[in-house]
């Protein structure tokens, strides 16, 4: 169980996947912004539990655990519905039914995209509760996790979901394969009249990413549905009584490393393991197809470059202004403010003026000679920029 690689691509993943997501947000791509949060989100979880219990099973944080494991939950249906709401638009958008977006069309479609990526999860983990039979499970090496009763509410309430959800997403995904593959010769006009921000290049990476993940997700669901019902020999847990189920709810197992190691849970800790590794495995492949492209370096560029301006030091640069002869009659100027940067080359009068000031200038004191009746005043000023 204890795997030092991990947190480093648990690490790696949630950074990757993070680097497009200010690109995505300027473009208002709701679906795309909430599937870039929930990986890192899913990720970020994998790699504080591992660092927190790499070698130990102690109960050390149990609000984290409580939490973490609800948040982690909602990603694994979050992830499938955001990208059911990329399939669905670009499926629209390939099909021609909505040529132009109205307002009131945008507007529908946010609130698809919103009630799929925030409301769903949240009903999925509410619905939880049902299956769990106790608080949580704490396993050394990879931290905290849900309590699965394996019964028939999991069965409606866990995998099936995830399953729905993600072969919808698939059937529209190969409807939208197909109507590209139809109109391939305009598509480029179907896209500019689809009233998005979407290329041809766009478009198809977002379908590779919804395609690939479903290609994923399910088999995996599939399996790990069939693996936990061979671990306990096809028969599910009876569910006998809400109370039953829940009896002694605030208990927490602890499950050591050395638990993985016999001959009879090998299965389950390949299945562990492969749970584990889904996030970071879906962050990399969504860099692949989103992080390396001529946008998103673009978007790189344009962040270093601000962060280079922000955390350089003011540069101080020198102006000469250069003043022309004036009849200032019998007048001597000797700075008295300092502070403010000026330097006067100047000739001497002997008869002071009425006003001792020039405004822009700073404060003079006068005196000078009766046979000097011109100045030529040169004026020095440090200016930061």
């Amino acid at each position: 169980m204890k795997d030092p690689v991990f947190p480093v691509f648990a690490a790696l993943g949630t950074a990757l996947v993070l680097l497009p997501l200010t690109w995505h947000a300027r473009t208002g791509n709701i679906a795309m912004v909430l599937l870039i949060i929930w990986i890192a989100l899913a990720n970020f979880i994998q790699f504080v539990n591992t660092v927190i219990w790499y070698s130990n099973v102690d109960n050390k944080a149990p609000v984290w655990c409580d939490i973490s494991t609800r948040l982690y939950l909602m990603s694994i249906i979050a992830v499938p519905a955001c990208n059911l709401c990329i399939a669905v638009r670009l499926e629209s958008i390939a099909s021609t039914r909505e040529v132009t977006q109205t307002a009131s069309a945008k507007k529908r479609q946010k609130i698809f995209e919103l009630a799929m990526g925030i409301l769903l999860p949240l009903v999925y983990v509410a619905l939880a509760v049902v299956w769990q039979g106790h608080r949580f499970d704490i396993y050394e090496g990879a931290g905290c996790y849900s309590a699965t009763y394996i019964s028939w509410p999991w069965i409606l309430l866990s995998p099936v979901p995830i399953l729905l959800v993600s072969c919808t997403s698939l059937v529209y995904s190969i409807l939208a394969f197909r109507w590209f593959s139809l109109r391939r010769a305009q598509f480029m006009a179907v896209l500019a009249s689809s009233g998005t921000n979407l290329n041809k290049s766009r478009y198809l990476r977002m379908m590779a990413f919804c395609t690939i993940d479903m290609l994923i997700t399910i088999p995996f669901t599939i399996g790990n549905l069939a693996s936990q019902l061979r671990d306990f020999h096809g028969e599910l847990q009876p569910y006998t009584s809400w109370a039953d189920v829940h009896y002694g709810w605030g208990a927490v197992a602890q499950i050591p490393a050395a638990a993985f190691d016999t001959p009879s849970t090998e299965s389950a800790f390949s299945r562990f393991d492969l749970v584990r590794w889904s996030a970071p495995i879906a962050a990399f492949i969504f860099f692949a197809i989103f992080g390396l492209t001529q946008d998103a370096v673009s978007e790189y560029r344009r962040i270093l470059r601000g962060l280079k301006n922000a955390a350089s030091l003011p540069k101080t640069k020198t102006r000469s202004i250069v003043r022309q002869p004036q009849d200032l009659s019998n007048t001597h100027l000797s700075p008295v403010d300092s502070e403010r940067g000026y330097e006067l080359h100047t000739k001497a009068f002997s008869t002071p003026p009425a006003s001792a000031q020039l405004p822009h200038l700073g404060s003079y004191a006068w005196s000078g000679h009766d046979d000097e009746k011109e100045i030529q005043v040169t004026v020095e000023r440090s200016v930061a920029y």
